[in-house]
């Protein structure tokens, strides 16, 4: 380090140069930092190079200074290499520091985030390093802040602002970060974490069990975490599960993931997707039980899926239990009681009615207005069927997936939503979905924060498949869902013995009939559960 020059007010004395050579040598050992001459108040110091900072105070001219004099006392610091301004505590001090570069960037940046870029003294800031346990290499270990000025931001705002700076340091930034706040002394440590990565994708076949597993029904895997560890949808927590996802994000992946991983375990499928004819579940057919891809077939199939739940409330009530779960295998055997998976897409766009305002302008027997009508009045059956699904099939076994791009709560609401109690929302790569967004996918706002921190640690712009799971009473967690061609999903229940299904019989005369009271109380009902 090349001598440098200091205005040091105090140190014209030989005693005062002895002593400020001590205090040199204590605050920065084995420097050899000495005051050499002192002339007119300038005292020359000399020291050999060292990566350590030094600080001494910097005296004040006999008249003292003024509060606004700080930029000009920075000026005659830096005019020496690696000095700088780093207190500034008018009328008699101020303190001046030999800075590393990489701190003295991080000082600016710091000073910039807390609203004053031209006061950087009024920010402390040091680093540390360390060798990297797995790469062998060197890399910035922490960040601490022992001095900033006070802020606006609340303590959440502030630590979620720290953790963002945290991930944009100009030199091993990452969301991997932490942030430590000390309340009582005010210093903030960032520290570093290894940054989580999810694979960038997951082979559905990794996620199925060799054979079918009945006893494993309530486990179904989705995906996999940054850990690699399988994610699961726990029915036993939550039996009905919402997936969410704008198109292109891979909803349909996951609804395909999450009823194919049913199938492995034993369940029954249904699957009611009017708005896309099926399509993306088209290589399941043979292994659904029920197949309902127009309006009317869907209808169908909820009224016969309503009439199973029925029936098994009458069976648990004949054998005395609770749940289909609490009946022993012998009975389910012979009272064929297995759990159906209800999948059910597209469903915000199922449910929205078509618009028969303007129907009253065409005569009554015109076709196209009978056909919306007829439209009008299936959705509306539909709608009511499912939100009694929800509220009465989750211990008679019968268990809902339902898909949707967005799930409004104009349309997804109620009751129904709240017994949607496991939520999967997706997003597409590098377009993580707004806070309001998560928020309407998820039932427990507390939620929402850590859920789009997920979003923000994981989404590395091009991997299809991102997710967070939120769970009944449970923790947000992020993961990759599982994917196959669905041309190879046959070949993957085949290989595991999943035998394929005998379709309900669908024609009217087997089916209860629905009459418009039992519409009327299905409404009054639903009205009286929100």
């Amino acid at each position: 380090m090349p001598s440098v020059k200091l205005p040091l007010g105090y140190a014209d004395s030989p005693d005062e140069r002895a002593r400020l050579t001590v205090a040199l040598e204590r605050r920065w050992p084995g420097s050899g930092m000495q005051v050499e001459t002192v002339c007119d108040g300038v005292a020359m110091l000399t020291a050999r190079p060292s990566p350590a900072p030094f600080a001494t105070s910097v005296g004040a001219p006999t008249a003292g200074w003024k509060a606004n004099d700080a930029n000009q006392v920075e000026q005659v610091v830096v005019a020496n290499p690696g000095w700088h301004l780093v207190e500034w505590n008018p009328p008699r001090a101020a303190v001046a520091a030999l800075l590393p570069q990489f701190d003295l960037v991080l000082r600016q940046r710091v000073a910039e985030l807390l609203g004053v870029p031209d006061q950087p003294w009024l920010v402390s800031v040091r680093s540390t390093w360390a060798v990297d346990d797995v790469t062998g290499e060197g890399r910035l270990d922490t960040v601490t802040i022992d001095r900033m000025p006070p802020t606006k931001f609340d303590p959440a705002k502030q630590a979620e602002r720290w953790q963002a700076f945290a991930a944009q340091l100009p030199v091993g930034g990452s969301a991997g970060w932490t942030v430590e706040t000390d309340a009582w002394t005010g210093r903030v440590v960032l520290r570093w974490g290894r940054p989580p990565v999810l694979p960038a994708t997951v082979d559905l076949v990794d996620l199925l069990p060799a054979e079918v597993a009945p006893s494993r029904w309530a486990e179904l895997p989705i995906g996999v975490d940054p850990d690699g560890e399988t994610v699961y949808i726990d029915l036993k927590a939550g039996p009905h599960c919402l997936i969410v996802g704008p198109t292109g994000s891979g909803k349909s992946v996951a609804l395909l993931t999450l009823v194919t991983s049913a199938l492995s375990r034993g369940h029954d499928l249904v699957v009611i997707d009017p708005i896309k004819g099926g399509l993306d579940f088209k290589s399941l057919k043979p292994w659904c039980s029920a197949w309902g891809v127009t309006l009317g077939d869907a209808r169908k199939v909820l009224i016969a899926v309503y009439a199973e739940v029925t029936r098994r409330k009458g069976l648990l009530d004949k054998y005395g239990e609770v749940k289909w779960s609490d009946l022993d295998e012998p009975t389910r055997r012979r009272e064929n009681v297995r759990p159906i998976t209800v999948l059910i897409d597209e469903t915000s766009s199922l449910f929205i009615p078509p618009d028969t305002s303007a129907l009253r302008l065409l005569p009554a027997d015109d076709p196209y207005r009978l056909e919306q009508e007829d439209q009008a009045a299936e959705k509306a059956t539909i709608k009511l069927l499912v939100g009694k699904l929800a509220r009465e099939a989750r211990f008679t076994g019968v268990l809902l997936e339902v898909g949707t791009q967005r799930p409004d709560a104009n349309i997804l609401g109620g009751e129904l939503r709240s017994n949607l109690t496991s939520v999967v929302q997706l997003s597409k790569p590098g377009a993580v979905p707004s806070r309001e967004a998560i928020t309407m996918a998820l039932n427990a706002p507390e939620m929402v924060p850590a859920a789009v921190e997920t979003f923000g640690l994981l989404d590395d712009g091009k991997s299809p498949g991102l997710a967070v799971m939120a769970a009944e009473g449970g923790t947000v967690r992020g993961l990759r869902v599982g994917y196959a061609p669905m041309r190879s999903i046959p070949a993957l229940l085949e290989e595991r013995g999943v035998e394929k299904a005998t379709p309900w019989n669908l024609d009217d005369e087997n089916l209860p009939e629905i009459t418009l009271e039992d519409l009327e109380r299905f409404a009054d009902e639903e009205d009286e559960s929100e």
